[in-house]
């Protein structure tokens, strides 16, 4: 049975979300896969005695679509490979860990800096990798695609 691999790429629509995005496509061109394109948000409470007008959840949706349905237009004409694109109101890392269910393989933006363990410490992709069932590659802010030639396969035996 050939199942159809699928690469999930979580989104904050950050320069690294963006830059692991395009890493993605190119590595699904070279191994067939599918690749979807998922942000998480949720709606913002003003804690306030004025009111004030809050965007609605639809509102909210349907700017978050536009968002990721432009994004991932701009990948496809990149690379060639269709993207599907998801956007769920919700906490980003159980949103994720819900959505892995339905993927190969995630990829996740990472932005650089000179002490990396301080930068990822409580990040939504330490707590990806941490708690992910499947493998997860997480992509530097500059690094580009290039194919694979050797990969490291860390484990915890868990």
């Amino acid at each position: 049975m050939n199942t159809m691999k699928t690469i999930l790429v979580p989104t904050d629509f950050s320069k690294a979300a963006e830059n692991a995005a395009e890493y993605a496509v190119n590595l699904a061109k070279a191994i067939k896969a599918n690749v979807l394109l998922f942000h998480v948000y949720h709606v913002p409470i003003l804690v306030s005695e004025v009111p004030v007008m809050v965007i609605t959840p639809d509102e909210l949706q349907k700017e978050n679509e536009a968002q990721l349905k432009k994004e991932a237009a701009h990948l496809k004409k990149l690379s060639g490979v269709e993207v599907k694109y998801m956007a769920k109101m919700g906490m980003a890392v159980d949103e994720i860990l819900e959505e892995e269910k339905n993927a190969s393989l995630i990829v996740m933006g990472m932005h650089g800096a000179s002490k990396l363990s301080e930068v990822l410490m409580g990040s939504i992709t330490t707590a990806t990798l941490r708690k992910a069932k499947i493998p997860v590659l997480v992509i530097p802010e500059k690094v580009e695609y290039k194919n694979p030639e050797k990969i490291v396969f860390a484990c915890d035996y868990d």
